[in-house]
């Protein structure tokens, strides 16, 4: 603690911890006029070359931010996964089908390292605060207060809001009294090695058998990382020798790892935890300081990307006042009932290949042979483990007439993303449309009266300012040009629309995406009574928000209660 007179700083958001969740998020709230504060206990980045996977959803989510490029020139694409099982290979579960449905049929693998300097370099206005860290946290019930404390002087930063990015320790979480479940699984030893060939045959690899369970994935620059778990000795801690890794690699894998140095070694116990709430007030957690998965399958960190991401815009559009602040109730309830799937699912599969009992281990050799036998089990293993089935229809609107034909998404859908040509021959995607942050609207024409498609557009776009301010980017689907075309609405091609797209929204429908790439409605209503209501049931707000106590900056107060109550109303539907 210093000593002297404390002072004290005002900021809409500080973030604890500069981990990949932590600036995914920070990077994120650049695209809106927020002050964010981004606090790193460590006094420096780390280096040690820990891997991880990124999977189709997660790259679709870091791609609606501008990150996806970046990352993909720095990690190693594969195409497949390969699972091996006393010698033999069970299956090779490929991406390639994933390219119907995403612009990204793979998983990405690099190092933690690398990661996080692409997006140390990617942030534009915020800077790490190395060496800072939270000690206090109170709520009054309009700001939150917290004491942070850096070079040995403390600092009481009043903010809007504060987000846990801390990992599984997290400080945020502790000093919120957010209750945690955790468990612990067999021990885990892990290095990153130097290698002279790959490990792998082209892609991350899964090998057991009787003595354990490994993992290799292969990383650029002749480097790969390799997580084991000796089921011969599944609670003891191994030394962290050389011999002892290439002891156990042989034992389980029967060849000999082909490294040439040891860059990094440890054993730890796998951690596996559940945050009670996601949300306290007015503190938010993301990532691991909010759940905990197993780390041979990346999950944490595909997970955590996805809560930043998720977080991100309703924080920017709540700060900004585009929208009221009961759509902050929908985070916890979208992304709670995720991790939880995940919990029971992808950790399970994990515990059950690294079960030591004879019952269980019989048990498991038994389903093994089932799953050799049926075809489609790698696709559906592939599309869970991709995330793109993720969607939240339980916080999202229904429309009184909601669409029913075959190909319509429903609200909280996933939004496939899709290749658009304006009419001087410009291509783009979907999702690069909403890097800016942004809803995105978007209306195909049902004639060729386009002149009352632009006149809807406006009309829409003011009736729904009190909802979304001007965080809305219009968009006109169209057979032909048109003349006096407005400079504010995008105008792309009905002739090069994909027969998918083509399905998802008809002559004369309109549809709203978040900025996240979920649909928030879909009609083909021409009033605006239908869309109002599908909004307010959005945002939870209702007649109960006042517009003109928002103007003059006390909104917040008036609906906290609306805010308690939805939030008890919102669940996930499986």
């Amino acid at each position: 603690m210093g000593s002297g007179e404390m002072i004290t700083t005002h900021t809409n958001i500080i973030i604890v911890g500069a981990s990949i969740e932590g600036l995914v998020l920070a990077r994120a709230l650049e695209r809106y006029d927020v002050d964010v504060r981004l606090l790193e206990a460590e006094k420096a980045p780390a280096h040690e070359p820990k891997a991880l996977l990124l999977y189709a959803r997660t790259l679709e989510l870091l791609d609606s931010i501008n990150l996806a490029k970046p990352l993909m020139e720095t990690g190693a694409a594969y195409r497949s996964l390969e699972f091996n099982y006393e010698g033999k290979k069970i299956f090779t579960p490929a991406f390639d089908f994933l390219k119907k449905e995403s612009y990204y049929p793979l998983v990405l693998s690099m190092a933690n390292c690398d990661m996080q300097r692409v997006l140390r370099r990617a942030l534009l206005k915020t800077s790490v605060e190395w060496g800072t860290r939270i000690t206090h946290l109170k709520q009054n019930g309009l700001k939150t207060e917290a004491i942070i404390e850096s070079n040995n002087m403390d600092e009481r930063v009043v903010a809007d809001y504060i987000v846990g990015a801390d990992g599984i320790e997290s400080a945020v979480r502790q000093l919120a009294a957010i209750k945690c479940k955790m468990d612990k699984g067999s021990e885990l030893m892990m290095a990153d090695v130097q290698t002279k060939q790959q490990l792998t045959n082209n892609a991350p690899t899964m090998t057991f058998n009787k003595r354990g369970i490994m993992f290799a994935v292969d990383l650029p620059g002749h480097q790969a990382r390799v997580m084991m778990v000796d089921r011969g000795k599944p609670n003891a801690r191994r030394e962290n020798t050389e011999v002892s890794l290439q002891e156990l690699y042989q034992k389980i894998t029967g060849h000999i790892l082909p490294m040439q140095t040891t860059v990094n070694m440890q054993s730890k116990q796998a951690v596996f935890h559940q945050a009670k709430e996601f949300r306290a007030g007015d503190v938010f957690l993301v990532g691991e300081a909010a759940h905990a998965h197993h780390p041979m399958t990346s999950q944490s960190v595909n997970l955590g990307i996805q809560d930043s991401i998720n977080l991100s815009w309703k924080l920017g559009m709540v700060c900004v006042r585009a929208c009221p602040e009961t759509l902050l109730d929908s985070y916890e309830a979208e992304r709670l009932p995720v991790a939880k799937k995940v919990n029971r699912t992808t950790d399970w599969t994990i515990r059950s290949l690294t079960v030591h009992k004879p019952v269980a281990v019989q048990a498991r050799d038994r389903t093994l042979k089932i799953v050799e036998m049926i075809e489609r089990l790698p696709e559906a293993f592939i599309r869970r483990l991709s995330h793109l089935s993720v969607r939240y229809r339980a916080s999202a609107p229904a429309l009184k007439e909601e669409l029913r034909r075959e190909g319509v998404l429903r609200p909280g859908d996933r939004v496939p993303d899709a290749v658009l040509t304006d009419f001087e021959n410009q291509t783009t995607r979907l999702y690069e449309h909403l890097q800016e942050g942004k809803f995105l609207f978007v209306m195909r024409t049902s004639g060729s009266r386009i002149d009352k498609e632009y006149a809807f557009i406006k009309r829409w776009l003011r009736k729904s300012a009190p909802y979304f301010g001007d965080m809305v980017q219009p968009a006109l689907v169209a057979p032909t040009p048109t003349m006096g075309q407005p400079d504010d609405i995008l105008c792309w091609s009905e002739r090069y629309l994909s027969r998918d797209f083509r399905r998802l929204i008809g002559p004369g429908e309109s549809m709203l995406v978040r900025p996240d790439g979920y649909l928030l409605f879909h009609s083909d209503a021409a009033g605006w009574s239908d869309w109002k209501d599908a909004v307010e049931l959005f945002l939870a707000a209702g007649a109960e928000w006042n517009l003109e106590e928002q103007e003059t900056g006390k909104w917040r107060q008036s609906i906290k209660s609306i805010s308690r109550r939805w939030k008890k109303q919102l669940t996930f539907s499986r």
